[in-house]
């Protein structure tokens, strides 16, 4: 279970390239190196179950104001996706958790940069907003997934819904979405010293 994960906001022309590999360091390589960890002991076995952390933003994305994140996340998820196709011919199972709303320390821990103001930089659509779940239900939900050998987990049955509808015209829904959210503050330059 790799599970290691934080987040990080701001303009995607404004965070230092340090802050972008901090992020892609723990999101994306974190995966990788457990992956190298467990896959040649797995590989010999001929069978077990990787299950992937990403989220649903990487599998949409939901704002403007975490493109770090979803970027990252997006990686997370392709590179199980990736893992899928190379491990499930050879007996072992992935599956990638994408979590909606879950109460946990991440928006606590979150790091806002290239951002003077943090509150102004900050959007979640409503519709992810609605229905935070405990991090208590999640574990029964990937135990289940591991054991049906089930590739996509996710803990919002809407999730599912929205995803659909969402593929099935994605230029309208990107315009949809772009029209219900605010529109982002432009950051000020910021004269080098």
């Amino acid at each position: 279970m790799n599970n290691a994960g934080v987040a990080l906001l701001g303009p995607p022309e404004s965070v230092p390239i340090d802050d972008w590999r901090w992020i892609i360091e723990v999101n994306i390589l974190g995966i990788v190196r457990g992956a190298a960890a467990f896959i040649p002991h797995l590989l010999e076995r001929g069978s077990g179950h990787i299950v992937n952390t990403a989220s649903i933003a990487g599998l949409h994305a939901y704002s403007w104001d975490a493109i770090p994140y979803i970027t990252s996340k997006f990686g997370a998820y392709g590179l199980s996706e990736g893992l899928f196709a190379y491990l499930k011919p050879l007996g072992v199972g992935v599956s990638v958790l994408c979590p909606g709303l879950v109460h946990t320390n991440l928006a606590e821990t979150a790091r806002f940069s290239g951002a003077e103001d943090r509150d102004s930089w900050f959007y979640m659509p409503d519709r992810l907003l609605g229905n935070p779940i405990s991090a208590d239900s999640v574990g029964p939900m990937v135990a289940d997934a591991v054991e049906a050998d089930q590739f996509l987990i996710l803990t919002h049955p809407d999730d599912a819904i929205y995803l659909a509808e969402r593929r099935a015209d994605l230029e309208s829904a990107l315009l949809a979405e772009v029209a219900r959210a605010p529109i982002p503050p432009i950051p000020k330059r910021q004269t080098p010293t």
